[in-house]
């Protein structure tokens, strides 16, 4: 989900929920989820996977190939292999250098 891990998410989260909860003064055996329902606020966790899904509909559409790679490399565990596509090859180098 992003680049945030699931404990700062969480953070973000309780301190959403301690901001709502003092903004309505709301008591405290009141469920944090019953308080984002009534009162028609998203969790963190909702509004990040919103953006996500966005942006990454907004790189598929992308001019730019490179650009457009990243959503398929994305998945991959070695982040080595998403960043291939922005290094050229020693071979090209070499050639570059000697034109």
């Amino acid at each position: 989900m992003g680049c945030l891990s699931q404990s700062t998410i969480a953070c973000i989260q309780r301190f959403q929920s301690k901001v709502l909860r003092t903004s309505v003064n709301a008591p405290w055996y009141v469920r944090s989820s019953d308080l984002h329902r009534d009162e028609g606020v998203k969790s963190v966790v909702n509004e990040i996977m919103k953006i996500a899904k966005s942006h990454e509909l907004w790189l598929r559409q992308h001019v730019n190939e490179k650009a457009a790679r990243l959503v398929e490399t994305a998945g991959r565990k070695n982040p080595v292999e998403t960043q291939v596509f922005f290094r050229p090859s020693k071979a090209t180098v070499a050639a570059n250098l000697f034109h």
